[in-house]
């Protein structure tokens, strides 16, 4: 886990909190450090300090997410107080999850814990997991992976994963925004319907640049389903 922080402080607070539930922790305070430890592949999560008036935290957001080999590490962001404006904006650049501070460590404690692998309860190095074969992609479910035809990886954040493992476990079926969000995020977390669309779109665009085609169909006013080109 990376904390990219100029808030000395608030850092050693945070790692506290991380190493007494069981993570590591490291820390960066530029961009090109950040994205460095993330491409090396040592690193589950990135925490972003969003202060006011520093650019810091999507610009590390806006690198991180166009890397071809760290695209798919979830970013968290914790928000400063009156900085809520900044929300849509962070989820735009890419940020999984964000959190307004001060906020009760158990609350982000049970996201992280729902995204790291090794707080999962499942064994990553299963090889006998479920498969969902859908239209040229296949979804490892207990791997947490998914791969083209070819046999090619393609990035998911954890979040976008759950979307779309649970939209092609039926194809043609139409879920609500509200059946998505109990797919996808942890049942203590409060997520707006439009946050959502914000991360559908994501996913849309990612499928389309890996795939050419546009497997997810929006239905106005009832949610997205998942449908192979005919």
């Amino acid at each position: 886990m990376l904390i990219c922080s100029h808030d000395v402080e608030f850092c050693l607070m945070l790692q506290h909190i991380f190493k007494t539930d069981g993570f590591e922790t490291g820390m960066a305070e530029t961009v090109e450090e950040a994205v460095q430890r993330v491409e090396s592949g040592d690193v589950s999560v990135v925490i972003l300090d969003c202060q006011p008036g520093s650019s810091l935290a999507r610009a590390i957001c806006t690198q991180i997410k166009s890397s071809k080999t760290a695209g798919g590490v979830p970013i968290v962001a914790f928000v400063m107080p009156g900085c809520g404006n900044r929300y849509l904006e962070l989820l735009k650049a890419g940020v999984d999850q964000a959190f307004a501070r001060p906020i009760a460590p158990e609350l982000y404690l049970a996201y992280l814990r729902s995204i790291v692998p090794s707080h999962q309860g499942e064994k990553s190095e299963r090889e006998d997991g479920d498969i969902i074969s859908f239209g040229k992609i296949k979804i490892l479910i207990h791997k947490y992976r998914v791969k083209r035809g070819d046999g090619r990886d393609i990035h998911l954040s954890p979040i976008e994963f759950r979307l779309l493992r649970k939209m092609s476990s039926l194809p043609g079926q139409v879920f609500s925004r509200e059946e998505l969000i109990r797919a996808a995020w942890p049942g203590n977390i409060f997520v707006e319907l439009r946050t959502v669309d914000v991360h559908i779109g994501r996913l849309r665009r990612l499928l389309v640049q890996e795939l050419g085609t546009d497997l997810i169909r929006t239905v106005r006013s009832a949610g997205y389903a998942m449908e192979v080109a005919a």
